[in-house]
């Protein structure tokens, strides 16, 4: 029984020694190649033309003026979902549920629609970006048509 563990164990360790190094394995490697053939070594960088830290600092700025914009847009989402917050928890006139849901709705379409604006500034980004507040704008302005038409006719 210990013959065959012993066994075992030498087939094991034979399985998961490392490799011993050869003497022809260095022909394979990259400095070898580089060294035997100097034609295939990679070009040296060519030079920056100054005018590509300019693009890089002007690209810089625009981004951080895009996420201070995004940020300063999430806050005015943030301070509009608190004030439906409030409104909806006043003891004379609440907001009822759906008036609620359509406010939360209508801010959350509208801030996605301007970060959209904002994260990729093209033509065609831009008119779906238009389109879409031109709808919640149609949206809102006629409901309060709309719930104006049915006061009148309550009273």
């Amino acid at each position: 029984m210990s013959r065959v563990l012993l066994l075992m164990l030498g087939l094991l360790g034979l399985w998961f020694a490392p490799p011993a190094p050869c003497a022809s394995d260095e022909a394979f490697t990259y400095e070898a190649a580089t060294r035997g053939y100097p034609a295939s070594a990679p070009a040296p960088a060519p030079a920056l033309d100054p005018r590509d830290h300019l693009a890089v600092e002007y690209q810089r700025s625009q981004d951080s003026t895009y996420l201070t914009i995004t940020f300063v847009v999430s806050g005015v989402a943030v301070a509009f979902m608190l004030l439906t917050l409030l409104l909806s928890t006043r003891q004379r006139q609440p907001l009822s549920g759906r008036d609620v849901l359509r406010a939360a709705v209508v801010i959350f379409i509208a801030y996605g629609a301007i970060v959209l604006a904002l994260a990729y500034p093209k033509d065609q980004t831009m008119t779906g970006v238009i389109g879409i507040l031109g709808a919640i704008a149609g949206y809102v302005f006629g409901r309060s048509g709309s719930d104006d038409r049915s006061d009148a006719s309550k009273s």
